[in-house]
């Protein structure tokens, strides 16, 4: 499984542009064998009796690959900064009890995120 994982990102890094967006739209067939596959895995898994290794292992990834296929999208977040910085704010009520947040050019703002980057989820 790792290793169509690694193939498959190895050939999108490695290919000239064209070739990348071609191998961006992989076909449908192949990314349901790629589902199949993790299916298969949480299956033995369950069947082994691993079922919260399957679940905290495999599920997240097979959320993904039937969520997102192979596709990928680059996003410049300073286009969304507006939106970025509101969604932080709100975070920030959430783990402060309702508390407003600090401006965001402050220093505050600036420890804050670095504090929030740094946890482990």
């Amino acid at each position: 499984m790792m290793a169509k994982l690694d193939l498959t990102i190895a050939r999108a890094e490695s290919a000239n542009r064209r070739h990348r967006l071609r191998a961006a739209r992989v076909r449908l067939s192949e990314t349901q064998t790629v589902i199949e596959d993790i299916d298969l895995m949480r299956g033995a898994l369950e069947a082994a009796g691993a079922r919260r290794l399957s679940d905290a292992l495999l599920l997240p990834l097979r959320r993904e690959v039937g969520i997102f296929r192979f596709s990928t999208v680059r996003l410049d977040v300073r286009e969304n900064s507006m939106r970025v910085n509101q969604t932080l704010a709100a975070m920030f009520r959430v783990r402060h009890g309702g508390a407003e947040p600090p401006q965001t050019d402050s220093e505050q703002w600036k420890a804050w995120l670095r504090s929030e980057l740094a946890r482990r989820p």
